[in-house]
């Protein structure tokens, strides 16, 4: 895993994902509960930076909202 945080609120999950992808390059997913809600598969890098960005942005967002982060699964 490149790059994993989950955030827990009210009985809420949240996650981010980043994991090497042996076919394509690199599996991106955004989790919500037990679904996943975003999930593309990147060949360029600097794609996968600008997701990571993201999500890190998303992840402020939700700590500021009074999330808390919990160890990825």
């Amino acid at each position: 895993m490149i790059f994993a945080r989950r955030f827990r609120s009210a009985g809420h999950t949240r996650g981010f994902s980043v994991e090497r992808d042996a076919l394509v390059g690199w599996a991106v997913r955004e989790e919500e509960d037990d679904r996943v809600v975003r999930m593309t598969r990147c060949r360029d890098w600097h794609r996968v930076e600008s997701l990571m960005t993201l999500f890190q942005i998303k992840a402020s967002a939700l700590q500021q909202d009074g999330w808390q982060e919990v160890t990825p699964t």
